[in-house]
C-alpha cells in the first residue's frame, strides 16, 4: 500500500494554501492578512516596475518531532510516494490527480529521485506537495537550477484543492513530509514562494520556516538579483542559483 501515516500537526484553524494559484484579485483580503501590507508593496512593484520577487524559506529538520501524528479525520490518510514502483499500489484516480499538480508528473518526479506526498479523502486528493533532493529545476519566476547543499530537500508544488483551503491541510502535510525527511537524515528543507502569496507564506511561517533569501527578476523572466541572508549560512545552505 502507498498509504502511510506520517508525523505532523493538524491545525483545523490553519489556512490551506497553494503556491500554484496565488489569488491577486482579492486586494482587501490581501491587506487584512498577516504580512498583507508588505505583500501589497511587492504587488505594486510588479505592476509599476515589472519586477517579480520570490522569498526563500527554510526549516532545520534536526528538531522535528518523530512521534506519531495526531489522528486524521475518518476517511483521510497521508500517502508518500518514494520510488516509481509504488505508483502501481495507488489508486489510478489519485495518481491522475497528483500528476496534474506535480509539475513533470509523479512518475518523472520519482525517477528523478524525488518524492510526492499527499493527503487523500477516499479517491480525492485534498493536498499535495513534491520534494526534490539537493538540486531543483524551476521555471518560476524564470528557468533556474538551484543547489541547496548536501542532505537538503526542496519543497514545491504545494497545492490544496479550493474546497478544502483554510482548513489546515497544507500545514499538516508540510509537517508530515518534513518529519519523514528528518527520519531519513535530511538536515534542511527549502521552498520559494512568490512574495505576494500571503497565505502560502503564512502557512510556512506558522510551521516554523524562516526567510533565508530574496530572488528578484523582471516579469520578462530575466534574473536580476539574489540576496542571501545570514540565516542561510547559519543553516549551511549555499543556495547556488543559476539560469538554465
Amino acid at each position: 500500500m502507498c498509504s502511510v501515516h506520517l508525523c505532523g500537526g493538524f491545525d483545523p484553524s490553519g489556512a490551506g494554501s497553494t503556491m500554484l494559484d496565488p489569488n491577486h484579485s482579492d486586494r482587501a483580503a490581501l491587506l487584512r492578512a498577516k504580512g498583507g501590507p508588505k505583500a501589497a508593496l511587492f504587488w505594486l512593484a510588479r505592476r509599476a516596475l515589472h519586477l517579480d520577487v520570490y522569498r526563500f524559506y527554510a526549516i532545520a529538520l534536526a528538531g522535528i518531532d518523530h512521534g506519531l501524528p495526531p489522528p486524521l479525520p475518518d476517511g483521510y490518510s497521508v500517502i508518500a510516494l518514494r520510488n516509481p514502483s509504488e505508483i502501481s499500489t495507488c489508486n489510478p484516480h489519485l495518481v491522475e490527480q497528483l500528476d496534474a499538480r506535480s509539475g513533470c508528473g509523479v512518475a518523472t518526479a520519482l525517477r528523478q529521485h524525488g518524492r510526492v506526498y499527499a493527503i487523500t479523502d477516499g479517491h480525492r486528493v485534498v493536498a499535495q506537495l513534491r520534494i526534490d533532493f539537493q538540486y531543483a529545476n524551476v521555471d518560476t519566476p524564470t528557468n533556474l537550477i538551484m543547489d541547496f547543499g548536501e542532505k537538503s530537500a526542496f519543497l514545491s508544488f504545494l497545492y490544496t484543492v479550493p474546497s478544502s483551503r483554510r482548513s489546515g491541510w497544507a500545514t499538516y502535510l508540510i509537517s508530515a513530509a518534513c518529519a519523514d525527511l528528518a527520519r531519513d537524515g535530511v538536515r534542511v528543507c527549502v521552498c520559494h514562494v512568490q512574495a505576494t502569496n500571503v497565505r502560502s507564506i503564512n502557512t510556512f511561517v506558522r510551521s516554523g520556516w524562516i526567510p533565508i533569501a530574496l530572488l528578484v527578476t523582471t516579469t520578462g523572466k530575466r534574473r536580476l538579483w539574489v540576496h542571501r541572508s545570514s540565516r542561510a549560512a547559519q543553516l549551511g545552505i549555499p543556495l547556488k542559483v543559476s539560469p538554465i
